[in-house]
């Protein structure tokens, strides 16, 4: 059996993306019906062991407000832009489309010429980046208004497999199935600089810091590599993940990173030192995606056992568990946006389902 059907059967991929404008609702957290206070921050010392997360708090049912569909193949990707007004999502069946979430509708349907994998929005909301399986063609920017071409990357023989774009919206960072990552210009789209991951089986995360000077990639076999953007050169590995890492994210401050993987665990690395906070374990399957809110203060993680975490970053202490209404083992993908309350979810079954927070 190749590498991609197994990554379609076995090894679906659901990755959170918070644009980074996340306010996670903590109101009935507590007896009191008032919002828990947290009273540490990210620069606080992390604890050197894992947190004690035995008494969880119960969860919350996020009901489904309704259900999108268009697209023939199974929905491998979806992305929510900043703003909460419109969702990208991508397929096998070799499209892409940007739907208006306020009324449901398709705004645009781009065609590409092999399967899409992975996607990411500027945070400007202006272009999309797209990797994908199959041909030369396989990294693609797109003008999200008019639905336009700009820039068709050449450069990866392998699938794309992992997209990140800066803040600033003029880097945009892309691994491969063979560990190749390329650092592309948005503003000229040539090419940076190329350097090999190191990673066994392949890149399947990836992450630009805040202020775009460095990146850190996970891979197939479950290390972290974090690198100097500029120069390529690698700055730290972190080995502890068991499994594959699905889902990378730093903090503001660019002091914590948080890794997700299929061992089921969320890691929280010092980025200066390497020391760990972990394993934060609660989810019972497969941990899939991480985002981190603007304050650095907290974050979600998402799970293939379909609930949505919330946890104190300092701490590591589980905040909240919300639980996706009549969920069924068959979503690739999720994004959420707290500000809008909004949550999405791509399927196997070619379908996006729209979740509402109460």
């Amino acid at each position: 059996m190749d590498r991609r059907t197994l990554w379609q059967i076995y090894s679906l991929i659901i990755a959170i993306a918070i644009l980074m404008a996340i306010v996670i609702p903590l109101r009935g957290c507590s007896e009191s019906s008032q919002p828990v206070a947290i009273p540490t921050t990210a620069s606080d010392p992390i604890p050197s062991k894992s947190p004690d997360n035995s008494g969880s708090r119960a969860e919350q049912e996020i009901p489904l407000k309704t259900t999108l569909t268009g697209q023939s193949g199974q929905v491998f990707s979806v992305f929510i832009s900043r703003d909460g007004k419109f969702l990208a999502s991508g397929s096998n069946d070799k499209t892409i489309r940007v739907w208006n979430l306020n009324n449901g509708e398709p705004q645009q349907i781009l065609k590409s010429s092999g399967s899409i994998e992975t996607l990411a929005i500027s945070s400007d909301g202006q272009t999309l980046a797209s990797g994908g399986w199959g041909t030369a063609d396989n990294l693609t920017l797109w003008q999200i208004s008019t639905g336009v071409i700009k820039y068709g990357f050449r450069g990866h023989s392998y699938n794309v497999t992992a997209l990140s774009i800066s803040e600033d919206s003029q880097i945009l960072a892309s691994g491969d199935s063979e560990s190749n990552i390329k650092i592309w210009d948005l503003r000229t789209g040539q090419l940076r600089i190329s350097f090999s991951g190191n990673h066994s089986g392949g890149v399947s995360a990836l992450v630009i810091s805040p202020d775009g000077k460095t990146l850190a990639s996970g891979g197939q076999e479950g290390k972290i590599k974090v690198w100097n953007i500029d120069t390529g050169k690698e700055q730290r590995s972190l080995s502890g993940h068991a499994k594959r890492v699905t889902s990378l994210a730093l903090t503001p401050d660019e002091q914590n990173l948080i890794s997700a993987s299929s061992d089921g665990t969320i890691k929280i690395w010092k980025l200066a030192t390497g020391d760990l906070l972990g394993p934060l374990t609660g989810h019972t399957s497969e941990v899939t995606s991480v985002a981190v809110s603007t304050d650095g203060k907290t974050f979600l993680s998402g799970g293939r056992d379909g609930t949505i975490k919330a946890w104190n970053l300092s701490s590591g202490e589980l905040l909240r568990t919300y639980k996706l209404s009549g969920y069924a083992d068959e979503f690739i993908n999720l994004a959420v946006i707290s500000n809008s309350q909004i949550l999405v979810s791509g399927h196997i079954f070619s379908s996006i389902k729209i979740w509402q927070f109460s």
